[in-house]
């Protein structure tokens, strides 16, 4: 059975077929309304454009209603991701010994007495085995608390080679992605499933979806590279201007204000 997301696809794929042939006829009718017959061209023309509004409403509300299933498909997803952690690094071994040795790892990296085997219902890796490359593993945990207590204390995994991350639905893994790259990975970072973003403006917003995404990247535009190389060179025009003032208001103070800011104009000249 096919998924959603490639009904959703088939979709957008029919519609654009119908809409160029639509596109032909039209132009055919306009390109035809010179000639004999001129008045009932232009009905013909009348009526084409009432069945084109038609059928592109149609279409128009067909997606919707595929994006909103994909939304819930999502949603239920994420739901039942809920007691799941996904934990990178972990030396590819028998899978066999799989939950012990993350227990291991995790009760020694994040020195919590509360993880046991017991802790874990389900372990396993993503994607295929390839050599020299260690899969991701998925954990389930029993109880949300345990999930919970192991989410706020990861910061202590800094240092080693292993990372906690939520496990994502693609979509919103995506969308997670694409976010970072924007926005920058400090301004970005998940919570129960859902992407947290703190915008330029001081604000933080939550997203689930590359739509969702799209809207905030058109309202705060990532800076162009000619931007910042404009800024900077203001900075130094700045730095400049302060030390100009600094020698007219206490000649005293010269050669110290010589010594600093000129370190700081070439700091920032480089």
């Amino acid at each position: 059975m096919a998924s959603v997301a490639a009904v959703l696809e088939t979709q957008k794929f029919l519609e654009s077929i119908l809409m160029k042939k639509m596109g032909d006829l039209e132009a055919q009718l306009k390109s035809s309304s010179s000639k004999k017959d001129g008045d009932n061209l232009l009905k013909i023309q009348e009526e084409f454009n009432t069945f084109k509004n038609v059928v592109h409403n149609i279409l128009q509300l067909l997606r919707q209603q595929i994006t909103e299933v994909i939304k819930s498909v999502d949603a239920v997803k994420t739901r039942h991701r809920q007691k799941c952690l996904l934990l990178s690094g972990l030396p590819e071994k028998s899978d066999a010994e799989l939950a012990n040795n993350a227990v291991s790892l995790l009760q020694k990296h994040l020195g919590l007495c509360e993880i046991t085997g017991e802790s874990i219902k389900a372990c396993y890796r993503l994607g295929r085995y390839k050599e020299g490359r260690n899969r991701p593993v998925v954990i389930e945990f029993t109880g949300q608390h345990i999930r919970s207590l192991i989410w706020k204390n990861k910061t202590r995994l800094k240092g080693s080679d292993l990372v906690l991350e939520e496990f994502l639905t693609r979509s919103r893994q995506s969308a997670f992605r694409a976010a970072r790259e924007h926005f920058g990975m400090k301004s970005v970072w998940t919570s129960s499933g859902n992407i947290c973003i703190s915008t330029p403006d001081g604000n933080k917003v939550r997203i689930l979806s590359m739509d969702e995404l799209n809207m905030l990247t058109t309202r705060f535009p990532k800076p162009s590279p000619v931007a910042t190389v404009l800024s900077e060179e203001s900075s130094v025009v700045l730095e400049v201007s302060e030390l100009s003032t600094a020698l007219s208001d206490d000649p005293t103070q010269s050669s110290k204000a010589i010594q600093t800011r000129s370190k700081r104009v070439n700091k920032s000249s480089k």
